[in-house]
């Protein structure tokens, strides 16, 4: 009982949790209408499985910087910087007409790399927060942060496929049929303008994510102190 209120007073890590229902949002929403995206905008149902191939590529040949991005700038900036990033990208994927598939590969791809140091980095900075609670309170309490941080996601991936099935109902979408314009648009608004105002707006959370890199070696220092 006691840990648990910890965590809710645990600023970082509230911010955190907020931050990954709205990230597993983000990604549940896109990933379920990307194979829309394909099948009814560009006419090429086969062709979603190379353009994930690429994407995860890139996000793969990146993830291994994060480390390195993380120490020059600050594990809080790096997170801020790629969600904008990657957020913003993501919106530009609304824009090319399906027959300039090498900007949709491009923005896609850029996004990914944007987006790519904040995948080792949110599970980090949980551990951070851990950190943070034994500092404040006394008491470490990592598996019930991690744990709780993991609902969180589950709960956004949930979330973002009922919102993906709501909002294809919105945009009157009618399966395996020729689709309205609106129904077009409001795909190419699920795949990029939604999932990327989404991802954004978790750099608003960021703002008042207080571990900084000076309030990281005070906490540990001072952990340290009181173990000897």
């Amino acid at each position: 009982k006691e840990d648990f209120k910890n965590l809710l007073s645990n600023r970082p890590w509230v911010i955190l949790f907020l931050v990954g229902i709205v990230s597993f949002v983000m990604f549940a929403l896109q990933n379920l209408s990307i194979a829309y995206y394909f099948k009814y905008y560009i006419a090429d149902e086969e062709g979603v499985q190379l353009f994930n191939v690429v994407g995860t590529i890139a996000l793969i040949a990146v993830i291994p910087f994060s480390k390195f991005l993380a120490r020059k700038f600050g594990k809080r900036n790096v997170f801020l910087a790629s969600s904008v990033l990657s957020g913003l990208f993501f919106i530009l994927l609304y824009l090319p007409d399906k027959e300039n598939m090498w900007l949709i590969y491009t923005f896609n791809i850029l996004a990914k790399m944007a987006y790519a140091p904040a995948v080792p980095l949110l599970w980090t900075m949980l551990g951070d927060t851990a950190d943070y609670s034994e500092w404040k309170h006394g008491r470490r309490s990592t598996g019930l942060v991690f744990s709780a941080a993991s609902f969180a996601q589950k709960a956004g991936w949930g979330i973002g496929g009922a919102l993906a099935g709501w909002l294809l109902a919105l945009f009157n979408f009618v399966p395996n049929a020729v689709q309205s314009e609106t129904a077009i648009t409001g795909i190419k608004l699920m795949i990029s303008v939604v999932p990327g105002i989404l991802y954004m707006s978790c750099a608003l959370f960021l703002f008042f994510y207080n571990i900084d890199r000076q309030t990281e070696i005070q906490m540990q220092e001072e952990l340290e102190e009181r173990k000897a």
